[in-house]
This record gives C-alpha cells, structure tokens and sequence, in this order.
C-alpha cells in the first residue's frame, strides 16, 4: 500500500519549495551584501514562509473542531519548537565550536531566564533559534481559529466580509509601501490603523480563498502567471537595491508584508497547485521531503550554525566561487537536517509502538 496516498502532491511539492526556500535564504544570509547577486537571489527566496501561511488557510477550515486542532497544534508543533530551543541552549558552545559535544551534556549550561522569557513573551529571539517566530505565530493564529472561522465559510455575506478585509488590508500594506518608496511627508498611519489584520492572518485568508475551485478557475494559464511572479520578485529585489542605496537599508523590502511579495507567493501557490504532479516522475522524492519538512525547519538553524562554525566547511570551499560557495552550504545543511528529521520520525515511531 502507497504510505502517501492520502497527501496531495501538489501541496506536498509547494511544502518543500517553501521549506528549500527558507534553507537557501537562511544560507543567503551568512553571505555579505557586497556581492549584487544576493539582492537577486533573496527576491526569490522571500516566498518561502508565505506558502506555508497560504497551506495553513488552505486547511485550516476542513475541519472545525476547534479543541482538537489545539490539542494537536500544542503537540505537534509547539512542544517540538520549546524542545529545539531547549536543545540549542544546551548545545550553544558545541554549535558555536567552543566546547565538545560530550562537555556540553555534562556541563549542562541552560540560561533558563533567556529560555522562559523567549517562551512566555511568545517569542524565539533566542540564539539559533529566531526562525521559530514562525511557531508561535501559526500557534496565535490557531488560537483565533473561533473568530477567524467566522469568516471562513461559504456564505455570501460572509464571502463578501471576507474579501473586503482581504482587500482593506492589501490596501494598507501598499499604503505603507509607497509611503516607503517614496519617502513622502504624509503620513499613510490612519490607513494602517485600520488594517483588520497581519500579513500572516492574510495569508491564511487568501490560503481559504485559493481552496475554493472558483478562486482556481479564476487564476489559471501557468505561462501568465509564471511572468508575473517574474516581474514582481524582480521588482520587489530592485526597490531592495535602490532602498539599500537610498536610506543604507534594504530590510523593509524584504519581508512579507510587502505588497510584491504578497501577489507572488500567491502566484507561486497557484502554478504548482495546477500542475498533474500525479503523474510526474519522483513523486515519492516529494513526499519524502513534504513529510520531514517540518523537522527539517525546526532543526536547519541549529545544523546551519554549527557548519559555519566549523574551520572543515572553510577549508573545503576555500578559494571557491561565493556562489559556488552558497550552493555547497545549502546543499550540506538540506542534507544533514533531513537525516536529522528522518531520526526524528523514525523515534516518533518507536515511541507510538511502545
């Protein structure tokens, strides 16, 4: 019996590109910003957490038990990311290459106060682990699932409710944007006041709204939409350029409430959606990633880090290209962090077993 008939291949292939987009982008940034590339290269990879929040809203709202989708979020994905943190402040010195693996479980370092206070102020600012935003914000999103799902079901007036919170908040983060650009005096805040909600609870919407077969008979012809994800992370990387010029900071651009990033993740989603996956060559590859794509985020950080703190990864791509460099990186941290999830399944087997 197929292991993977019940995942759907399209979403499965959008899991892993997001998950490899958050790897080479984490990768990207050990990297200085002299070289112009990385400009270019970071445009592409800013997708990669947006598809997850566009998956999330895509299911959300299939089933509408509220308690078990909390009890299975503080078990599945909460309790997962305070153990990885746990693990990173245990593990800093040998992750830094200051002490050996062994001294560190016998000198048990754990700065509990740094530990607590990143988890009770619901936050991962904590070192290794500043990707585990990402957990604590899915977690407050399923939180408000009650109220969200208010919004979330097929019924006219609540169909037109959502779209226009959906538009109200696209139009202030464009707001925002253009008061960026082009740095004018007036002040676009009474717009964004009025924003009903994040960038990330936009992404869960537009994930609910691209679920719908009419939304997808509505966005359809690969070859327009794959010009359009072109274009708009093509423009979104040169007002980086010109921002990093201008004010010595190309930061604002590169997050996902730019308005840029917003229509190319979306984009993105329905290219592949659209593909006969089914039918392709090396679908159990994808499933196979699709599978330990969640241990492979939670642990790509702690993996990254120790590389490069290791004289041997220096060594190896010494007089190398930078990219040559990059790819070298990616391609070790992707592999070390999927043989560490793979692990990580195969204990969580043995302990559903016992």
């Amino acid at each position: 019996m197929d292991q993977y008939k019940k995942r759907d291949a399209n979403i499965e292939l959008i899991r892993d590109i997001g998950m490899l987009s958050v790897i080479m982008l984490h990768c990207l940034c050990i990297f200085p910003n002299q070289y112009p590339i990385k400009g270019v290269l970071k445009a592409f990879l800013l997708n990669g957490v947006p598809l997850f929040w566009i998956i999330m809203g895509y299911f959300l709202f299939i089933n509408c038990n509220f308690k078990n989708k909390m009890i299975k979020t503080i078990k599945n994905i909460l309790i997962p990311a305070i153990i990885t943190m746990l693990i990173a402040q245990i593990f800093n010195e040998w992750i830094n290459s200051t002490q050996n693996f062994f001294q560190c479980l016998l000198n048990l370092n754990i700065d509990w106060n740094n530990l607590l206070s990143n988890i009770f102020s619901w936050n991962a600012g904590m070192y290794h682990c500043s990707h585990l935003w990402y957990i604590f914000s899915y977690v407050k999103i399923v939180m408000c699932f009650p109220v969200l799902k208010l919004l979330c079901e097929d019924e006219n007036e609540k169909n037109e409710a959502r779209k226009y919170f959906i538009i109200l908040t696209i139009i202030a983060m464009l707001a925002s944007d253009l008061q960026h650009i082009f740095s004018v005096k007036f002040n676009f805040q009474p717009i964004v006041i009025f924003t009903p909600f994040t960038s990330n609870v936009l992404y869960v919407l537009l994930g609910y709204e691209l679920s719908k077969k009419d939304t997808i008979k509505i966005i359809h012809g690969r070859g327009k939409l794959l010009l359009i994800y072109m274009f708009c992370n093509l423009a979104n990387g040169l007002l980086a350029m010109i921002d990093l010029k201008i004010n010595g900071n190309s930061d604002y651009f590169y997050h996902t409430n730019s308005v840029l990033i917003i229509i190319s993740s979306v984009v993105l989603f329905s290219i592949f959606k659209q593909l006969d996956i089914e039918k392709m060559w090396g679908k159990n590859i994808i499933y196979f990633f699709g599978k330990r794509s969640f241990y492979i985020y939670l642990i790509h950080m702690l993996v990254l880090d120790k590389v490069v703190s290791t004289p041997l990864f220096y060594q190896l791509t010494l007089n190398t290209p930078v990219i040559v460099q990059y790819i070298i990186l990616s391609v070790i941290v992707l592999s070390i962090s999927t043989v560490l999830a793979s692990c990580i399944l195969f204990i969580k087997k043995i302990m559903n077993r016992t």
